[in-house]
């Protein structure tokens, strides 16, 4: 049975339907970094802000954190006071579009999990700026909105 990482409820979030995702989203590159999903291997600046921002600003979806989708082994993972620090610098400087955290711990890697980030767009009142920007996504990037882009989230 496949799980909808969409839509299911956090506790049905395993290592296993997690891996089961990745898995499929590489193999069929429909759904690796596209319009609502997107890996970071870690966090570095504000990456992860970034896409969380574009997303609520968009269609909403997945950063998972700790995944590398070019590695052989895509799932790296991250440490707890990585998370801490990704889940304190998302309640600074986005907390109006805070997303849902849902840590996953990976049993092959010690001290290690990966973070599902999940938002929900239609939570989220438009547009959500960051550092005087508003990011949107566009197929497997996030970029910064146009004037248009702009005028449609006030509207």
């Amino acid at each position: 049975m496949t799980v909808d990482l969409f839509t299911c409820p956090p506790d049905v979030v395993s290592e296993g339907v997690l891996r089961e995702f990745v898995a499929n989203a590489i193999a069929s590159r429909l759904q690796a970094e596209s319009l609502v999903v997107e890996f970071k291997r870690a966090a570095d600046r504000n990456n992860v802000t970034n896409s969380i921002a574009a997303m609520a600003n968009t269609n909403g979806g997945l950063t998972i954190v700790g995944v590398d989708e070019k590695a052989e082994d895509p799932f790296e993972g991250i440490s707890a006071k990585q998370t801490d620090t990704i889940v304190q610098q998302l309640r600074a400087l986005l907390p109006a579009a805070m997303p849902e955290v849902i840590p996953v711990a990976l049993s092959d890697k010690v001290d290690r999990l990966v973070l599902v980030l999940r938002v929900d767009a239609d939570e989220v009142e438009p547009p959500v700026v960051l550092n005087g920007k508003v990011l949107v996504r566009v197929p497997g990037h996030t970029v910064g909105a146009g004037r248009e882009e702009i005028r449609a989230l006030f509207s």
